[in-house]
């Protein structure tokens, strides 16, 4: 999502799907930007990133079923705003409730809440006011991502293949479970490199470690093995 764009004219084409699925006039579908913060951890020095979702109305109401504020209240709609998820709050010098995010220029989020989200990733990140987001980081009118529900199962090849039609947009379209089966595997194939070539080492490290204790104990007990084989007993 951080390296997706798509302009307002894209956007609105996606929207107009009748394969959406519609609450009266308003499709069910939300329309979010991802952007990075970089931020000082609590007792280091070094600089952390941690994701900034802006989402707007159409967000908070998609998202209702499973976003809670668990202290403090939502951004108010069109507000320099934002809040926090519980899983990050308190592991950054900047994420408190009453606190800014200053990003220069007399540009800051005020942060007002702390939500949860059932335990999902999304409890990491920093939910902004989406008009708010895109206008602090000069993206007004852009967006990273649109998650929307279909009317029924059956319609996502017919979805699929009308937005992906759209040439000049190239949007791609994935289910829900496939895109976040894929950012979960590249974690996993990061890990598990990582844990290999460590393990590699480890390895390495304790033949050597191994090698010499036993040299050593060779070493230190030279007389009494020489006595031993003297005696007749074998090597």
């Amino acid at each position: 999502e951080i390296e997706s764009t798509m302009n307002s004219d894209a956007r609105q084409m996606v929207l107009a799907s009748s394969h959406i699925k519609k609450n009266g006039n308003e499709p069910v579908a939300e329309s979010d930007i991802v952007l990075v913060l970089t931020l000082t951890k609590k007792g280091e020095q070094a600089a952390n990133n941690v994701v900034l979702r802006g989402v707007g109305a159409d967000g908070m109401r998609y998202r209702a079923s499973t976003i809670k504020v668990i202290e403090g209240r939502a951004p108010t709609p069109g507000s320099a705003e934002g809040m926090i998820g519980k899983a990050v709050r308190g592991r950054f010098e900047d994420l408190e409730i009453g606190r800014e995010i200053d990003f220069g220029g007399g540009k800051t989020l005020k942060l007002v809440g702390v939500f949860e989200d059932g335990g999902a990733a999304s409890e990491s990140e920093v939910f902004g006011e989406l008009l708010a987001v895109q206008s602090l980081f000069g993206r007004t009118g852009f967006y990273s991502s649109i998650r929307a529900d279909l009317n029924s199962e059956s319609e996502f090849d017919a979805f699929k293949g009308e937005v992906e039609a759209f040439k000049a947009s190239r949007l791609t379209v994935v289910r829900l479970n496939e895109f976040e089966r894929g950012k979960a595997s590249e974690l996993s194939d990061l890990v598990n490199m990582l844990g290999g070539v460590i393990g590699f080492i480890m390895s390495i490290g304790a033949s050597l470690g191994a090698l010499v204790a036993m040299y050593g104990s060779v070493a230190a007990r030279r007389r009494e093995i020489g006595t031993l084989r003297a005696m007749g007993f074998p090597g």
